[in-house]
């Protein structure tokens, strides 16, 4: 285990959902434009912004229009004492038994087609990298009405033609040390500031991270063991002596913010992130939260406002670091913030996989419609896995 970044825990909220990707081919995003600046007054505005945003660039993703708020006094504690653990905005006052889901629709810019196009036609999306199979489930032959019926299905999956790259030792000539990348990468993770919940995906560039693939130990481990030893020892008595231990102030970031690594980029949701996709161009991020409600005062850290019933989700179009599509649920109803759960998104070629409560929701990526909602009534505390080798397992 070697430690490469050093992040701030902001609001107490720990770094969740971890992961690495490539910088888009496409990217237009520049980062760290005035820190690296040689003007001294945009370095000393960027270092102003960065002590006081956590970020060196904040894009706020406000609530949608439809989103309602809640009356006052209306909080948690309330909700969670009311009958069925819910507050119902606004009733249907004709109910039905057969009362139809919502649909989930994301709603795209028109650039995000344009973008995706152009992509296509250039070879620079992940389209080389899936591949598709259709399989004819029922002939038209047993039909009598429909000569020509035929019931099809596609599945789509990974090519297996991928050449894999050995891992080499990069070492940079400028610096003359082994890095870890050789190309630009991104590290992505969700946090949070306002709460200790996630409602933030922060982005760093991660550029030739300096990293030895063998560590220069001691052949005499004994030696390098009570030499360490010693050390421990002495810094013990060090403090010992000290009647008074300086803390960093930690409370403070701009004290601080040297002792840390810097985070670039930041989303900051109104709303708590269950999970987030990343497609296989590394340039589109698929977010699944639940808003809060519009304009609900945030008193502490850990005491979160609730949320929406209703998943949304929101496009990120990594390669410009702007939003270009979301979904505009209707929010009715609104639950403690304890009662949501992770819920992991999958991207593909053609599609994107979530969960909507206890059900698994499949969209279409490109039309952004709601293809099918997999509901199991019966087993809800039941999840079903498959893997390469063809097994199917069910975990309870």
């Amino acid at each position: 285990m070697r430690q490469l970044y050093r992040m701030y825990n902001c609001g107490g909220a720990s770094l969740r959902s971890l992961s690495v990707c490539s910088v888009p081919k496409q990217n237009k995003y520049v980062y760290r434009k005035y820190l690296e600046s040689r003007d001294p007054d945009q370095v000393l505005a960027a270092q102003l912004y960065l002590a006081q945003n956590h970020a060196l660039h904040v894009i706020p993703v406000p609530p949608t229009d439809e989103t309602p708020s809640l009356p006052e006094g209306v909080d948690n504690r309330t909700i969670r004492y009311l009958w069925d653990g819910r507050y119902v905005c606004d009733y249907d006052e004709n109910p039905t038994d057969e009362e139809e889901v919502e649909q989930v629709v994301i709603k795209y810019m028109d650039e995000y087609y344009e973008d995706r196009e152009q992509d296509h036609r250039n070879g620079m999306d992940d389209s080389r990298t899936w591949l598709w199979e259709d399989e004819s489930l029922l002939d038209g032959e047993d039909e009598e009405d429909e000569d020509e019926y035929e019931l099809r299905t596609q599945w789509e999956y990974f090519s297996e033609d991928q050449e894999d790259t050995k891992e080499e030792v990069v070492v940079d000539k400028h610096i003359n040390e082994q890095v870890l990348n050789d190309e630009d990468k991104l590290l992505i993770f969700t946090t949070g500031r306002q709460t200790f919940l996630p409602h933030q995906i922060g982005i760093k560039l991660m550029t030739r991270v300096r990293f030895k693939q063998h560590l220069d130990v001691n052949k005499d481990i004994k030696q390098f063991i009570r030499e360490g030893e010693e050390r421990r020892e002495e810094e013990r008595r060090r403090l010992q002596n000290q009647r008074e231990i300086e803390v960093p102030p930690y409370h403070n970031y701009g004290e601080v913010m040297h002792m840390f690594d810097i985070v670039d980029v930041v989303f900051d949701f109104q709303g708590y992130i269950l999970g987030y996709g990343i497609s296989g161009d590394s340039r589109y991020m698929y977010v699944n939260m639940h808003p809060w409600p519009r304009g609900y005062p945030i008193q502490q850290i850990f005491d979160p406002p609730p949320a929406g019933d209703q998943p949304e989700v929101v496009v990120i179009d990594l390669a410009k670091m702007k939003v270009v599509g979301r979904s505009e649920p209707r929010q009715r109803i609104f639950c403690p913030a304890d009662s949501f759960q992770q819920s992991p998104v999958q991207v593909t070629h053609q599609h994107v996989l979530t969960s909507a409560g206890n059900s698994g929701l499949l969209l279409d990526r490109h039309y952004g419609e709601e293809v099918c909602r997999l509901g199991n009534p019966h087993f809800l505390n039941h999840v079903v896995t498959g893997g390469e080798d063809g097994v199917i397992k069910v975990w309870s």
